[in-house]
Formats: structure tokens, C-alpha cells, sequence
């Protein structure tokens, strides 16, 4: 019998000492930005879905240590100023207590008050911890870039190498995702559509730095590297809705970028040659696996039961409109009323966010995440700054890629690693908006100082 998803496994938690522990202590030592960021970063991908573990109310999990991380990031925040973010702030708040109804009013007669708020602080709350960081960790662009950088190349290499391993070897950890048994078992993110997700977000965005930026042959080199290695890692999630969006952010991208007609040309037929590689790699090393995912794709084509989820779910969602609660007891109440097959989401997360926090915090995230996108399209196009233009672009390629892919995906209301990624890159835009729009009111604001100045001077010359 399977174990339960709390169980605490000694290697693991063994893991999570040796790896997090010193992350936790260059957490708090460190004075460059873009390695604070890239800890969090690792430390919410690599050692933990979530912060402070996964039970909040009733026990600690694996790592009651890493309550060590909100004390750290607490720290920086309450150290500097957050920048202006204009209506998203009430809007988040607004957000955060329509999530606090949904759990309270799924819970009226079910006795499950403390999964709810169980879910509630892991997907609400400590994303509103996570957004308040990424307000205030990034003072300069540069740091920004850098970061943006490292994980588009270094974080999703190791995230595919590390796939490549455990897809070859069959090794997990003993309270890993049950559920991911089959060959479209996702690494460290054990499901493959998180994992695909993922590579939504991450492949444009390596793909733009190595079309738009002067990168250092080294760089060069583990970008190509990178996208080589998260593309076969794609492909071997299985993950359909994963390689359109894919294809259809990396097309933006290379829009974007601007990189010319000949270019152009050139970066398809290096993917047409990437591709047949990949294919010959995956063959060879993974045989079985890769014989396994050409017939399931075989076999199922384009069908999906996606659509017809996306149908009963927003029936649902409407009949329902302050929500039915945040916790996965919840959605295995309602599935058999609305003739649903045992999915415990609608494999959207819009409908997730909608049966979740009602249909007003569905509207409030929509809000919200519109303001952050619209705020970088603004910022991008005032900043004349070479560092601020491309880390507002990879931002923008990052949420895009996140809330598009989301459209067929559960990566919200399932996945918290892709959660609190989402809100540490709304921090991060927000605030590098922030910083282009302060600095193009400095601009402007000196040039209509010296018009005045310039003027006073002609008339002095003239008298004189």
C-alpha cells in the first residue's frame, strides 16, 4: 500500500538537511541579490513544495526547520521599501480574503476546516509571502538579468538532467507523488505537466537571451546546453498541451527579439537538427521510455478529455459561486454529482482559481495578473535602459508562458512549487516596472527643469 504523501522518509529529510541547511545560512549571510534569489529559487524547486512543509495545522513535516526561510525572507522585507504597485495591492488583499471564504464556506458541515486552512496557507498565504519578497529583492537590473539568466540556463539544465536520471534509473523518494507511476513521471517536480509547464516558461526565455543578447562564449555555450537538454526533457514528459505552448511562446519570442529574416532561417534549421538529434539521443538512452511515449502519443493523437472537464468543472464553478472549498477532499465530494471521471481539477487554472476563492477571486486574479502584465508592457516601452528592457522581456515571457500553458493545466491549484514561482515573478516585475517608471519620471522630469533654465540664460545674454 502506498504511503501517504506525509510521510516522512529519512532519506529525504537527510537531503533536505544537507542541501537546505546551507542554503538557508547563505540566505541570510549573503549580500548579492542575484544569489538570494537563486536560493529561493532552489530552495522552492529542489528541497520543498512548500516553505514551512506541507502540514501547518495539525503537525510539522518533513523540514520544521525551514520555517527558517520565512524568518530570512521576513527579514528582507521589512528592511526596505516596497515599492509603488498601485490597485494590486488592495486587489491581493481583496484576493486573500476571498480565499479565506472559499475555505471557510467549504468546510460548513464536512469537518474539513483544517485541510482547508492547510491548503489555504500553502497556496494563498505563502504566495502573498512570496510576492512581498520579490517586491524587494532585486534593487538593481542587473542583478535582475542575471537571475532571470541563471535560471533559464543553470536552474533548467540541472531540473532536466535531473529528470533524465530518474526517468533512467526509476529512483524516487518514498513519499514522492504516488500518482506518477507511469513513464510520464516528472522529476523533480513528480508530475510531468508541472514539469512541462515549466519548460513553457523556461525554453522562450533561453531562447530570447541567446537570439537578443552579446553573451560570453561560456554563456553561450550552457544556454545551447540548457535548451538542448530541457527540450528532450519536454518531450519525454509526454506532455502535449507543453510542446504546443512551448512552440507558441518560443515563436514570441524570437518575434520579439527581432532577430531578422536570415537569423531567422537559421534558428529553425538548427531546431529541425536539434530535433532529429534528440530523437536518435533518446532512442538510444532511454529505448524503452521513448518506444512507450511514441505510442501513447500514437494512440491518443490530439484527443484529450480536457475540454470536457473544462465543461463540467465551470458548470460547477457557476453553480457554486463563492467557491467549494481549497482542498483536494472538497473536489472528491463534487466529481460523482457532476458525472465527473476521479479528476480532482479541472485542468484549468482559471476554473481551479473560480471553485477555489469563488467566482469574484477569479475575477480579482485576472485583475491582478493583468495589471502586473500591463504594467511591464509600459515599463518596456518608457525604459531606455538596456539591463531593465531585458529583464522586463524574460518576465513577461515567464508569466506569459505560465498563465497560457495554464489554460490546460492544474499547475495552480496542484502544484505550489509553480505557484510560489508565479508570485516571486510578479514581485520581481512589479517592482522592475517600478524602477523604469521612476526613472523615466527622473528623465523627463529634468528635461522640463532645463527648459526653464535655458530660457532664464537667453534672456540674460539678451539684456546683455
Amino acid at each position: 500500500m502506498p504511503q501517504s504523501s506525509d510521510a516522512i522518509d529519512p532519506l529525504r529529510w537527510l537531503v533536505y538537511l544537507l542541501v537546505g541547511g546551507p542554503l538557508l545560512a547563505w540566505l541570510f549571510v549573503t549580500r548579492q541579490e542575484s544569489l538570494r534569489l537563486l536560493i529561493v529559487l532552489i530552495t522552492l524547486i529542489f528541497v520543498q513544495d512548500a516553505l514551512a512543509g506541507r502540514r501547518y495545522v495539525s503537525a510539522f513535516s518533513v523540514a520544521p526547520s525551514f520555517m527558517l526561510v520565512y524568518v530570512a525572507l521576513f527579514s528582507q522585507i521589512v528592511q526596505r521599501r516596497i515599492p509603488r504597485v498601485g490597485v494590486f495591492g488592495p486587489l491581493w488583499m481583496g484576493f486573500l480574503f476571498l480565499a479565506a471564504v472559499g475555505a471557510v464556506v467549504g468546510s460548513l458541515g464536512t469537518g474539513l476546516l483544517l485541510k482547508n486552512i492547510d491548503a489555504y496557507q500553502g497556496v494563498y498565504f505563502e504566495g502573498f509571502f512570496i510576492v512581498l519578497f520579490g517586491l524587494v529583492a532585486v534593487r538593481r537590473d542587473t542583478d535582475l538579468v542575471l537571475f532571470l539568466r541563471q535560471q533559464a540556463t543553470f536552474i533548467g539544465l540541472a531540473i532536466a538532467l535531473i529528470h533524465f536520471a530518474t526517468t533512467a534509473t526509476g529512483f524516487r523518494f518514498r513519499n514522492a507523488d504516488v500518482t506518477s507511476t507511469d513513464v510520464y513521471y516528472g522529476g523533480v517536480f513528480d508530475n510531468s505537466n508541472a514539469l512541462a509547464a515549466y519548460y513553457v516558461m523556461l525554453i522562450p526565455v533561453a531562447l530570447s537571451m541567446l537570439a537578443r543578447e552579446r553573451l560570453s562564449s561560456l554563456w553561450r555555450f550552457f544556454t545551447v546546453v540548457a535548451l538542448i537538454a530541457m527540450t528532450g526533457s519536454l518531450v519525454l514528459t509526454g506532455g502535449r498541451s507543453g510542446l504546443i505552448f512551448t512552440v507558441g511562446m518560443c515563436f514570441i519570442a524570437l518575434t520579439w527579439s527581432r532577430i531578422g529574416l536570415a537569423r531567422g532561417i537559421a534558428v529553425i534549421a538548427a531546431a529541425g537538427v536539434l530535433a532529429f538529434i534528440g530523437f536518435e539521443v533518446m532512442q538510444s538512452v532511454v529505448p524503452d521510455r521513448w518506444l512507450d511515449i511514441l505510442g501513447v502519443a500514437e494512440e491518443e493523437g490530439l484527443q484529450s478529455n480536457r475540454f470536457f472537464l473544462i465543461q463540467r468543472y465551470g458548470l460547477m464553478m457557476l453553480q457554486h459561486p463563492v467557491g467549494i472549498g481549497l482542498s483536494v477532499p472538497n473536489f472528491m465530494m463534487k466529481i460523482a454529482e457532476y458525472d465527473i471521471p476521479g479528476v480532482l481539477s479541472s485542468h484549468d487554472i482559471y476554473i481551479d482559481m473560480g471553485l477555489q476563492t469563488g467566482i469574484l477571486g477569479l475575477v480579482l486574479f485576472v485583475a491582478m495578473i493583468g495589471i502586473v502584465l500591463i504594467r511591464n508592457r509600459r515599463a518596456f516601452a518608457l525604459s531606455a535602459d538596456h539591463d531593465q528592457r531585458e529583464a522586463l522581456l524574460y518576465l513577461f515571457l515567464l508569466l506569459l508562458g505560465y498563465l497560457s500553458n495554464g489554460i490546460f493545466q492544474p499547475i495552480f491549484a496542484v502544484y505550489p512549487k509553480l505557484n510560489n514561482i508565479l508570485w516571486l515573478l510578479c514581485g520581481l516585475s512589479l517592482a522592475a516596472s517600478d524602477r523604469a517608471f521612476a526613472a523615466h519620471r527622473a528623465t523627463s522630469g529634468g528635461e522640463r527643469n532645463a527648459e526653464p533654465a535655458s530660457l532664464v540664460s537667453s534672456a540674460y545674454a539678451q539684456r546683455a
